[in-house]
């Protein structure tokens, strides 16, 4: 893990819980169930509304930085509690608004 991902968003849109479930189905009908993974991965889905040109390159560059595949660390707002995740999407958008303003949208990962 390298690096702290430091831009707050303006709304943490999604918070989710994974669990990687292993069902089985047996001869006679019953279905079998169990967690591959020992804890469940979180999912955060970030929104930026109306940022700055240098704070869209930022965050774009910070993307950019770790090609989608190395970990780093970010602090939730909601809960103040910081995760080691991954960027989820193998792409970034920033939408222009107008005037050097943009927004965005990430989705995050939680690293195991």
């Amino acid at each position: 893990m390298a690096g702290t991902f430091t831009y707050t968003p303006d709304a943490v849109l999604t918070q989710a819980i994974r669990y990687n479930t292993l069902i089985t189905n047996t001869t006679y009908g019953e279905e079998r169930r169990r967690n591959k993974w020992a804890n469940p991965k979180r999912q955060f889905s970030l929104q930026y509304n109306n940022v700055s040109g240098i704070t869209a390159s930022g965050i774009t560059s910070f993307f950019r930085s770790k090609q989608n595949w190395e970990s780093f660390s970010w602090t939730n707002p909601i809960d103040n509690t910081a995760y080691t995740v991954r960027f989820t999407e193998n792409s970034i958008k920033r939408d222009y608004i107008g005037e050097d303003r943009y927004n965005m949208n990430v989705s995050l990962v939680e690293v195991l």
